[in-house]
């Protein structure tokens, strides 16, 4: 799997979208594809998402991909 480069997008991302903070609920995990476990590991920058995992998040915060890559 390609992965991206930049340290923690994800972190951008939630603070472009969510400026009160972001719980994520079971319907989150379920439409982009991922663990519960693994998305902590994102949020925290301990792992970097996959373009895949990447493209879901933009998708569900209704964002463009390419603002963050």
């Amino acid at each position: 799997m390609e992965t991206i480069n930049r340290k923690n997008v994800v972190a951008e991302i939630l603070k472009d979208k969510t400026p009160f903070g972001f719980t994520p609920h079971k319907v989150f995990y379920n439409e982009i594809n991922i663990r519960r476990k693994k998305w902590a590991m994102i949020v925290r920058g301990e792992k970097e998402p996959t373009i895949t995992e990447l493209q879901g998040i933009c998708t569900f915060f209704k964002t463009d991909i390419k603002n963050y890559i």
